[in-house]
């Protein structure tokens, strides 16, 4: 077989350089940006074909089957692999492993409103919620878990509509007495067996423990 040390250039600028018919050579294709890959010439342009875009560190591969210039120059015929800059990672799918940050990164999830996302663990799920402006709506019997350490922090609980009917509430016994500042903050529900309170429903105004009723 012969051997051709040197670059192979071709003076033709609307041809392929190297077109090895079924191994589509030519469909990995370099530019500076996205523009310059949507001028390819059609001649040089392959279904399937990959283009760097060297301006923004990103990869794409053509997913369309045609490659006349509207279907070429349609964005959404090009699906972002992954950047070391740039806009980043368009599309993460079928991973079947753990996403890590290293650093002081961060997840960022955007719904449109179109779509669902789920989040499940085996391990305990999700730990931490922040920064959370909108709702979050449980289906299917879900419940919610809430776990407050001593603090300042406040739990408040509504439905629309300002109504909670039928919605259940769940109340931990406490056995111990309240005794520390910043024990409990507001209005404080006793429910219990132990202590010197018989079984019942107390209220606490910071002072003492009445029985609840409907009054103010």
């Amino acid at each position: 077989m012969a051997e051709f040390p040197d670059l192979l250039i071709n003076p033709n600028p609307n041809a392929p350089t190297l077109d090895a018919s079924g191994n589509q050579v030519r469909g990995v294709n370099i530019f500076e940006t996205t523009a310059e890959r949507d001028a390819l010439n059609i001649t040089v342009r392959i279904p399937g074909a990959l283009a760097v875009i060297k301006g923004s560190d990103e990869l794409y591969q053509y997913t369309a089957s045609t490659v006349d210039d509207t279907a070429w120059q349609d964005a959404s015929n090009w699906l972002g692999i992954g950047a070391a800059g740039g806009s980043g990672v368009q599309n993460l799918n079928n991973l079947d492993g753990n996403i890590t940050l290293v650093g002081a990164g961060g997840i960022t999830i955007t719904d449109d409103g179109s779509s669902t996302i789920t989040v499940t663990g085996g391990g305990g799920g999700v730990t931490d919620i922040d920064g959370e402006t909108g709702s979050i709506t449980l289906t299917a019997g879900e419940g919610i878990e809430l776990d407050v350490v001593t603090g300042t922090g406040e739990i408040q609980i509504s439905s629309t509509g300002g109504s909670t009917e039928g919605i259940d509430l769940s109340f931990v016994v406490r056995d111990t007495a309240y005794a520390s500042d910043f024990d409990h903050e507001g209005t404080v529900f006793n429910f219990g067996l132990t202590g010197a309170l018989t079984f019942g429903v107390y209220r606490y105004d910071g002072t003492t423990w009445s029985a609840a009723s409907n009054a103010a």
